[in-house]
Protein backbone atom coordinates (compact mmCIF):
# COMPACT_ATOMS: atom_id res chain seq x y z
CA UNK A 1 0.00 0.00 0.00
CA UNK A 2 1.13 3.46 -0.96
CA UNK A 3 1.59 6.23 2.29
CA UNK A 4 -0.36 8.87 2.32
CA UNK A 5 1.18 11.81 -0.06
CA UNK A 6 3.65 14.06 1.19
CA UNK A 7 2.83 18.24 0.95
CA UNK A 8 3.40 19.42 -2.50
CA UNK A 9 6.93 20.83 -2.95
CA UNK A 10 8.03 24.49 -4.32
CA UNK A 11 9.66 24.35 -8.02
CA UNK A 12 13.14 24.26 -6.74
CA UNK A 13 12.68 21.93 -4.42
CA UNK A 14 11.37 19.19 -5.95
CA UNK A 15 14.11 19.35 -8.39
CA UNK A 16 16.58 19.05 -6.28
CA UNK A 17 14.93 16.29 -4.37
CA UNK A 18 14.85 14.57 -7.61
CA UNK A 19 18.17 15.37 -9.25
CA UNK A 20 19.95 14.13 -5.75
CA UNK A 21 17.92 10.70 -5.46
CA UNK A 22 19.17 10.19 -9.13
CA UNK A 23 22.46 10.75 -7.86
CA UNK A 24 22.42 8.21 -5.66
CA UNK A 25 20.39 5.88 -7.11
CA UNK A 26 22.22 5.99 -10.79
CA UNK A 27 19.94 5.58 -13.84
CA UNK A 28 16.66 4.05 -13.25
CA UNK A 29 13.06 3.94 -14.84
CA UNK A 30 9.92 6.17 -13.57
CA UNK A 31 8.00 3.78 -11.67
CA UNK A 32 11.11 2.96 -9.89
CA UNK A 33 12.34 6.41 -8.83
CA UNK A 34 8.15 6.99 -8.06
CA UNK A 35 8.00 3.79 -5.51
CA UNK A 36 11.53 5.53 -4.20
CA UNK A 37 9.64 8.89 -3.37
CA UNK A 38 6.21 7.52 -2.24
CA UNK A 39 7.64 4.65 -0.18
CA UNK A 40 9.92 7.01 1.69
CA UNK A 41 8.15 9.86 2.34
CA UNK A 42 10.25 12.36 0.17
CA UNK A 43 7.70 13.13 -3.04
CA UNK A 44 4.14 13.16 -4.25
CA UNK A 45 3.17 11.65 -7.35
CA UNK A 46 2.28 14.78 -9.23
CA UNK A 47 5.83 16.86 -7.52
CA UNK A 48 7.67 13.91 -9.15
CA UNK A 49 5.88 14.04 -12.65
CA UNK A 50 6.28 17.82 -12.88
CA UNK A 51 10.11 17.68 -11.66
CA UNK A 52 11.02 14.91 -14.29
CA UNK A 53 9.19 17.04 -17.18
CA UNK A 54 11.12 20.18 -16.17
CA UNK A 55 14.41 18.57 -15.68
CA UNK A 56 14.52 17.14 -18.75
CA UNK A 57 13.24 19.95 -20.85
CA UNK A 58 15.93 22.02 -19.04
CA UNK A 59 18.89 19.82 -20.00
CA UNK A 60 19.42 18.42 -16.45
CA UNK A 61 18.23 14.92 -16.90
CA UNK A 62 18.22 13.24 -20.03
CA UNK A 63 15.82 10.87 -20.67
CA UNK A 64 16.40 7.39 -22.44
CA UNK A 65 14.35 4.35 -24.26
CA UNK A 66 13.55 1.70 -21.97
CA UNK A 67 12.17 -1.90 -22.64
CA UNK A 68 9.21 -0.70 -20.22
CA UNK A 69 9.49 2.65 -19.92
CA UNK A 70 11.56 5.56 -19.48
CA UNK A 71 15.22 5.31 -18.04
CA UNK A 72 15.91 9.07 -16.36
CA UNK A 73 19.48 10.26 -15.55
CA UNK A 74 20.94 13.28 -14.17
CA UNK A 75 23.25 15.35 -16.43
CA UNK A 76 26.61 17.43 -16.10
CA UNK A 77 24.41 20.03 -15.34
CA UNK A 78 21.78 18.97 -13.26
CA UNK A 79 24.58 16.95 -10.58
CA UNK A 80 26.21 21.41 -10.81
CA UNK A 81 22.87 22.72 -10.25
CA UNK A 82 22.57 20.26 -7.33
CA UNK A 83 26.26 20.96 -5.85
CA UNK A 84 24.97 24.49 -5.63
CA UNK A 85 21.93 24.06 -3.93
CA UNK A 86 21.98 21.24 -2.16
CA UNK A 87 22.73 22.74 1.09
CA UNK A 88 18.76 24.49 0.70
CA UNK A 89 16.93 20.77 1.32
CA UNK A 90 16.71 19.99 5.09
CA UNK A 91 19.88 17.89 6.36
CA UNK A 92 17.93 15.36 7.66
CA UNK A 93 15.86 14.61 4.34
CA UNK A 94 19.33 14.42 2.44
CA UNK A 95 20.68 11.47 4.94
CA UNK A 96 17.71 9.82 4.69
CA UNK A 97 17.71 10.02 0.13
CA UNK A 98 21.60 9.20 1.07
CA UNK A 99 21.56 6.71 3.63
CA UNK A 100 18.84 4.50 1.75
CA UNK A 101 19.43 5.06 -1.89
CA UNK A 102 21.99 2.15 -1.95
CA UNK A 103 19.91 -0.66 -0.45
CA UNK A 104 17.25 0.50 -3.39
CA UNK A 105 19.80 0.49 -5.95
CA UNK A 106 20.95 -3.37 -5.61
CA UNK A 107 16.94 -3.72 -5.50
CA UNK A 108 16.36 -1.98 -8.76
CA UNK A 109 19.83 -4.05 -10.27
CA UNK A 110 18.10 -7.70 -9.46
CA UNK A 111 14.16 -7.16 -9.60
CA UNK A 112 11.99 -8.45 -12.88
CA UNK A 113 9.93 -6.25 -14.45
CA UNK A 114 6.94 -7.57 -16.52
CA UNK A 115 5.12 -5.75 -18.89
CA UNK A 116 2.64 -6.49 -21.97
CA UNK A 117 1.10 -3.71 -24.34
CA UNK A 118 -0.58 -4.00 -28.05
CA UNK A 119 1.08 -2.75 -30.82
CA UNK A 120 0.93 -2.86 -34.69
CA UNK A 121 3.95 -4.58 -37.00
CA UNK A 122 5.14 -3.62 -40.28
CA UNK A 123 2.53 -5.77 -41.97
CA UNK A 124 -0.28 -4.48 -40.56
CA UNK A 125 -0.76 -7.34 -37.45
CA UNK A 126 -1.53 -6.57 -34.02
CA UNK A 127 0.60 -8.16 -31.53
CA UNK A 128 0.75 -8.55 -27.56
CA UNK A 129 4.35 -7.53 -26.81
CA UNK A 130 5.46 -9.37 -23.71
CA UNK A 131 8.66 -8.20 -22.05
CA UNK A 132 10.98 -9.37 -19.41
CA UNK A 133 13.33 -7.06 -17.72
CA UNK A 134 16.02 -7.61 -14.93
CA UNK A 135 18.33 -4.82 -13.50
CA UNK A 136 17.55 -2.49 -16.80
CA UNK A 137 18.68 -4.67 -18.86
CA UNK A 138 15.73 -6.74 -21.40
CA UNK A 139 16.14 -10.63 -20.78
CA UNK A 140 12.87 -11.47 -23.18
CA UNK A 141 10.74 -10.51 -25.59
CA UNK A 142 8.14 -12.19 -27.21
CA UNK A 143 5.76 -11.00 -30.01
CA UNK A 144 2.31 -12.80 -29.58
CA UNK A 145 0.46 -12.52 -32.77
CA UNK A 146 -3.57 -11.26 -32.32
CA UNK A 147 -4.78 -12.30 -35.53
CA UNK A 148 -8.53 -12.41 -37.15
CA UNK A 149 -10.85 -14.68 -35.86
CA UNK A 150 -10.85 -16.50 -39.50
CA UNK A 151 -6.86 -16.51 -39.37
CA UNK A 152 -7.04 -17.52 -35.67
CA UNK A 153 -9.11 -21.11 -36.64
CA UNK A 154 -6.81 -21.56 -39.37
CA UNK A 155 -3.75 -22.08 -36.80
CA UNK A 156 -5.89 -23.50 -34.89
CA UNK A 157 -6.80 -26.17 -37.49
CA UNK A 158 -2.90 -26.12 -38.63
CA UNK A 159 -0.95 -26.59 -35.75
CA UNK A 160 -3.35 -27.24 -32.93
CA UNK A 161 -2.73 -23.99 -31.39
CA UNK A 162 -5.87 -21.46 -30.03
CA UNK A 163 -4.14 -18.17 -29.68
CA UNK A 164 -7.52 -16.80 -27.84
CA UNK A 165 -7.27 -19.32 -25.29
CA UNK A 166 -3.33 -18.97 -24.98
CA UNK A 167 -3.72 -15.20 -24.75
CA UNK A 168 -6.35 -15.71 -21.92
CA UNK A 169 -3.71 -18.25 -19.56
CA UNK A 170 -0.92 -15.68 -20.00
CA UNK A 171 -3.23 -12.50 -18.90
CA UNK A 172 -6.35 -13.52 -17.50
CA UNK A 173 -6.42 -14.69 -13.98
CA UNK A 174 -9.94 -14.98 -13.87
CA UNK A 175 -9.68 -18.41 -15.15
CA UNK A 176 -11.28 -21.04 -12.43
CA UNK A 177 -11.38 -18.40 -9.86
CA UNK A 178 -14.54 -17.05 -7.81
CA UNK A 179 -15.28 -13.39 -7.81
CA UNK A 180 -14.47 -13.15 -4.34
CA UNK A 181 -10.87 -14.04 -5.01
CA UNK A 182 -10.47 -12.00 -8.27
CA UNK A 183 -11.19 -8.82 -6.25
CA UNK A 184 -8.86 -10.07 -3.25
CA UNK A 185 -6.33 -11.09 -5.56
CA UNK A 186 -4.48 -7.75 -6.22
CA UNK A 187 -6.34 -5.46 -3.73
CA UNK A 188 -5.10 -2.45 -1.62
CA UNK A 189 -5.97 0.06 0.47
CA UNK A 190 -5.61 3.25 0.33
CA UNK A 191 -5.63 6.78 2.83
CA UNK A 192 -6.55 10.43 0.79
CA UNK A 193 -7.22 13.15 3.07
CA UNK A 194 -10.75 11.74 4.44
CA UNK A 195 -11.30 8.93 2.58
CA UNK A 196 -10.45 5.30 2.95
CA UNK A 197 -11.20 3.56 -0.09
CA UNK A 198 -10.10 -0.22 -1.40
CA UNK A 199 -8.81 -0.86 -5.30
CA UNK A 200 -8.25 -4.50 -6.69
CA UNK A 201 -7.03 -4.84 -10.07
CA UNK A 202 -7.57 -7.77 -12.60
CA UNK A 203 -5.56 -7.50 -15.51
CA UNK A 204 -7.20 -9.71 -18.32
CA UNK A 205 -7.65 -9.78 -22.23
CA UNK A 206 -12.03 -10.20 -21.16
CA UNK A 207 -12.74 -7.56 -19.56
CA UNK A 208 -16.37 -7.36 -21.48
CA UNK A 209 -17.07 -11.22 -20.62
CA UNK A 210 -15.92 -10.35 -16.92
CA UNK A 211 -18.63 -8.00 -16.85
CA UNK A 212 -21.05 -10.56 -17.01
CA UNK A 213 -20.65 -10.76 -13.59
CA UNK A 214 -20.90 -7.09 -12.60
CA UNK A 215 -23.29 -8.01 -10.02
CA UNK A 216 -21.54 -10.98 -8.40
CA UNK A 217 -18.24 -8.10 -8.43
CA UNK A 218 -20.19 -5.39 -6.74
CA UNK A 219 -21.85 -7.60 -4.01
CA UNK A 220 -18.15 -8.64 -3.12
CA UNK A 221 -17.28 -5.05 -3.21
CA UNK A 222 -20.46 -4.53 -1.18
CA UNK A 223 -19.70 -6.68 1.55
CA UNK A 224 -16.31 -4.93 1.80
CA UNK A 225 -17.25 -1.82 2.09
CA UNK A 226 -19.73 -2.77 4.80
CA UNK A 227 -16.86 -4.82 6.74
CA UNK A 228 -14.20 -2.32 6.35
CA UNK A 229 -15.91 0.94 6.45
CA UNK A 230 -14.78 1.95 3.11
CA UNK A 231 -15.84 5.39 1.63
CA UNK A 232 -15.79 4.12 -1.57
CA UNK A 233 -14.12 0.51 -3.07
CA UNK A 234 -13.14 0.38 -7.07
CA UNK A 235 -12.57 -2.79 -9.10
CA UNK A 236 -10.33 -2.15 -12.32
CA UNK A 237 -10.69 -4.61 -14.93
CA UNK A 238 -7.38 -3.92 -17.19
CA UNK A 239 -8.32 -5.05 -20.10
CA UNK A 240 -5.11 -5.60 -22.37
CA UNK A 241 -6.13 -5.45 -25.93
CA UNK A 242 -8.79 -2.43 -25.46
CA UNK A 243 -5.86 -0.70 -23.84
CA UNK A 244 -8.23 0.72 -20.54
CA UNK A 245 -9.96 -0.34 -17.47
CA UNK A 246 -13.83 -1.10 -17.45
CA UNK A 247 -13.98 0.61 -13.63
CA UNK A 248 -16.85 -0.95 -10.91
CA UNK A 249 -17.05 1.05 -8.20
CA UNK A 250 -19.18 1.29 -4.64
CA UNK A 251 -19.87 4.83 -3.56
CA UNK A 252 -19.75 8.10 -4.70
CA UNK A 253 -21.39 8.93 -8.32
CA UNK A 254 -19.90 12.26 -7.89
CA UNK A 255 -17.22 11.67 -6.93
CA UNK A 256 -16.29 8.71 -9.61
CA UNK A 257 -17.49 11.60 -12.71
CA UNK A 258 -15.37 14.47 -11.14
CA UNK A 259 -12.26 12.24 -10.90
CA UNK A 260 -12.08 10.68 -14.17
CA UNK A 261 -14.54 13.80 -15.72
CA UNK A 262 -16.25 10.51 -17.33
CA UNK A 263 -20.52 9.57 -16.60
CA UNK A 264 -20.73 6.49 -14.80
CA UNK A 265 -23.65 4.39 -15.62
CA UNK A 266 -24.96 1.75 -12.85
CA UNK A 267 -21.76 1.69 -10.77
CA UNK A 268 -19.63 1.16 -14.01
CA UNK A 269 -17.68 3.22 -16.62
CA UNK A 270 -14.68 2.65 -19.52
CA UNK A 271 -11.61 4.45 -19.22
CA UNK A 272 -9.70 4.37 -21.95
CA UNK A 273 -5.92 3.97 -21.95
CA UNK A 274 -6.13 4.06 -18.17
CA UNK A 275 -3.71 1.02 -17.42
CA UNK A 276 -1.90 1.85 -13.80
CA UNK A 277 -3.64 1.83 -10.67
CA UNK A 278 -0.75 3.80 -9.24
CA UNK A 279 0.17 6.17 -11.93
CA UNK A 280 -3.52 6.61 -13.05
CA UNK A 281 -6.35 6.06 -10.67
CA UNK A 282 -4.79 6.91 -7.78
CA UNK A 283 -3.57 10.01 -8.79
CA UNK A 284 -7.01 11.18 -10.17
CA UNK A 285 -8.43 10.76 -6.31
CA UNK A 286 -5.98 12.31 -4.98
CA UNK A 287 -6.32 15.92 -6.70
CA UNK A 288 -10.22 15.54 -5.99
CA UNK A 289 -9.81 14.38 -2.39
CA UNK A 290 -6.07 15.63 -1.54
Amino acid sequence: MLPNQPALLDETDRKLYTLLALRELGGCTHTQLLYFMFENDIMSYFDLALALHELVDEGQLVRTNHPLDYLYAPTSAGLETLSFFINRLPHSKVVLICDRAPAWKQRFQREKQYAAKVAQNASGEYVVQLNLVEGNVARLSIDLPVPEHAMAERMARIGGVNIKELGRQLFSPASGKSVEELVNSDFKEFHIGEQNLGVGQVTCLDSVDMLKRKGEFLDVMRRLQEEHHYNMVILMLTDVLLEGTQLLYVGSDEAIRNAFSAEPKDNALFLPGVMSRKKQVIPMLSALWG
